[in-house]
C-alpha cells in the first residue's frame, strides 16, 4: 500500500512537472503562430475543431475509461478492448469523411470541406491513443503520458510553424493536429508495446 502510494506521489508530481513544461510551450507556441497566422485561420481552425470533438467523444465510448477502472486486465481484454476502439475510430473517421461536404453545407461555411476531411484521421489517433494512455495510466506512469504529449507537441509544432511561416495559413495548424495526433498514437506503441 505505502508502495503505490509512494508511485502516486511520484507519478503526480512528475506529471505536474511535465503539464507545466507543456502549458509554457503552448503559450509560446501560440504566440509564434498567432503573429504568422490570421484571426480567420483561427476561427477555422475553432469550427473545425467543435465539429471534431463531438465525433471524438462519440468515438472514445469509455473505452478508456473501462481499462483503468477494471481491476484486472488480461491481454484478450486488451486485445478486445483495443479492437474495438480501433473500429468505432475508423467508423468514426470514415463518417466525418464522408459528411464532411453535407457538415460544411448546413454550417453555410463551404471552406470547412477538405479542414474537415483532413482532420477526420484525427478521431482515429484519439481512439488509439486514448487505449495505450489508459494502460500507461492506470499501471501510473503519469510522466511517460506527459512525455508522450510533450514529443508529439514539439514536433507538431515545429512543423506547423514552418508551414505557417512558408504562408499555408490554417493548414499549419490542421497538421499541427494530425502530425501530433499521428505522433502521439506512434510513440505510445512503442511505450505500450501490445501484444
Amino acid at each position: 500500500m505505502e508502495n503505490n502510494s509512494k508511485k502516486v506521489i511520484k507519478g503526480i508530481s512528475s506529471q505536474t512537472v511535465v503539464t507545466i513544461v507543456y502549458g509554457v510551450l503552448e503559450i509560446i507556441i501560440f504566440s509564434i503562430m498567432s503573429r504568422l497566422l490570421s484571426k480567420e485561420d483561427f476561427g477555422l481552425y475553432a469550427s473545425v475543431t467543435a465539429i471534431t470533438v463531438v465525433f471524438n467523444s462519440l468515438s472514445e465510448a469509455g473505452i478508456g475509461s473501462a481499462i483503468i477502472q477494471k481491476k484486472d486486465t488480461s491481454d484478450d481484454y486488451i486485445n478486445t478492448a483495443f479492437s474495438l476502439s480501433f473500429i468505432l475510430g475508423t467508423f468514426f473517421s470514415i463518417l466525418l469523411l464522408s459528411t464532411s461536404y453535407y457538415i460544411s453545407k448546413i454550417m453555410s461555411a463551404d471552406y470547412l470541406y477538405v479542414p474537415l476531411m483532413c482532420m477526420s484521421v484525427t478521431i482515429l489517433f484519439h481512439s488509439l491513443l486514448s487505449v495505450n494512455n489508459s494502460m500507461l495510466l492506470k499501471k501510473l506512469k503519469f510522466f511517460k503520458v506527459g512525455l508522450i504529449n510533450l514529443s508529439a507537441l514539439l514536433i507538431s509544432s515545429l512543423v506547423a510553424i514552418i508551414l505557417a511561416y512558408k504562408g499555408f495559413g490554417y493548414y499549419a495548424i490542421i497538421t499541427k493536429a494530425v502530425l501530433g495526433g499521428f505522433v502521439s498514437v506512434t510513440i505510445s506503441f512503442f511505450v505500450v508495446k501490445h501484444k
